[in-house]
């Protein structure tokens, strides 16, 4: 489980408690004791000795709400460009809620609205305050052992059993998808988006035991349909066995499964919007014919020089040169947003620099440089494409090699 599921799960764990002695008490005051509840006697119940726990409830139901939001939307185009308004109202809202209600309990507790709790009526609210509360922990108990109870029949009674091709055979819990399956018994299996339908890198050939499985559900039949799976591929994050089955995952790994971590972003991929930036430079296998391949070689040398540094200055990250062109990455990290706006800013310079460039090296030139720009945002998928070497151990190996090797 990932740390926010389990944030969202404790946070909507505590709602109950902290919200049904507030109603309880409430109504209850107005059915058993005669008490109108009005919102400025409801604001005098709570002042100031339930505070606290009105702000605490206050607080705990809009993070439950917030993060079930942010994981429900961060999937559409337009969030990461309203990420950072939406995460001011987030902060906002909740502050705002908290100073209202206090002040207004204050003012309503310092001016004469109405008679206040009676002494009896007192008792009875405290009574039913902590009446609720021990009802609900002995439910709280109760649930807990009956679910304790369940998972132990489950365990008793036996999962699916999952066989893979080496030959290694493990049981899961009852109802769990094939990749918890997997992961829970360290089998090494791939899952870009989390296992949420997301990606196909999850998938399973089912060898065995295909006709006992559940048919696909939209979401799955949906990602299959989109990759032109045969007959036998499911999404192991999607389908849960009941019985024995023997897969095979389609995407393997030696390594244990990804995480969300950055490193594991980078070598399995991970979904974004950027924005991409391709310069080209026009005619220059022209100009370079007419010159001395050192002056060509000086001469673009120089050009992506000026031209990585305009990216960079705008946050952005050249991703590869190609001949006589230069591809450009914006708004790879998340805060950054999509990045457009620091594209066209990078090109804008980039445009300057090459003006530069002609007045440096006008009188060798056969003719001026010109150069073609393009940019374009939309969703990509990042990651590491290699055998995961790095740099300086491959500049180590040639350098161990000899000169004459090509």
């Amino acid at each position: 489980m990932a740390p926010w599921e389990a944030a969202q799960i404790g946070l909507g764990l505590a709602i109950p408690p902290l919200l049904a002695g507030h109603i309880v008490a409430n109504r209850g005051l107005s059915v058993v004791a005669d008490y109108e509840d009005v919102y400025r006697n409801t604001l005098l119940q709570l002042w100031p000795g339930a505070a606290w726990r009105q702000s605490l409830l206050l607080l705990i139901v809009w993070l439950h709400g917030v993060i079930g939001l942010h994981h429900w939307l961060k999937v559409k185009s337009w969030y990461a460009r309203w990420m950072p308004a939406l995460l001011a109202a987030a902060v906002l809202v909740p502050t705002v809620a908290l100073t209202g209600w206090i002040e207004g309990a204050r003012r309503v507790a310092a001016m004469p609205f109405g008679p206040p709790l009676t002494d009896e009526q007192a008792q009875i609210h405290d009574l039913l305050i902590e009446r609720t509360d021990k009802a609900l922990w002995v439910a709280f108990a109760v649930a807990a052992a009956a679910a304790a109870g369940l998972r132990l029949t489950a365990w008793l009674r036996g999962g699916p059993v999952v066989a893979y091709p080496n030959g290694r055979t493990v049981r899961g819990a009852s109802g769990a998808t094939l990749l918890e399956i997997s992961r829970a018994a360290g089998v090494p299996h791939a899952s870009v988006c989390g296992g949420r339908g997301r990606c196909t890198t999850c998938r399973v050939l089912v060898l065995e035991g295909a006709e006992d499985l559940p048919p696909p559900e939209p979401t799955e039949a949906s990602a299959l349909a989109r990759i032109g799976a045969p007959p036998g591929v499911r999404l192991a994050c999607q389908v849960r066995p009941a019985g024995a089955v023997t897969v095979r995952p389609l995407v393997p790994l030696r390594d244990a499964a990804p995480t969300a971590s950055r490193d594991a972003a980078e070598r399995w991929g991970v979904e974004r919007r950027i924005t991409v930036l391709f310069a080209d430079l026009r005619g220059f296998t022209s100009i370079a014919e007419r010159l001395y391949p050192c002056d060509a070689v000086f001469l673009l040398n120089r050009c992506f020089e000026v031209m990585a540094q305009a990216v960079e200055r705008h946050g952005g990250a050249v991703d590869k040169f190609l001949g006589d062109g230069v591809m450009a990455l914006f708004g790879v990290a998340p805060a950054r947003g999509a990045g457009s706006r620091d594209a066209l800013l990078a090109a804008r310079d980039m445009l300057e620099a090459l003006d530069r460039l002609n007045q440096e090296f006008g009188p060798t030139l056969p003719e001026r440089l010109r150069m073609g720009v393009g940019i374009h945002t939309g969703p990509a998928v990042l990651g590491r494409v290699g055998g995961g070497r790095s740099d300086r151990a491959r500049r180590q190996r040639q350098h161990r090699e000899p000169a004459g090797n090509p």
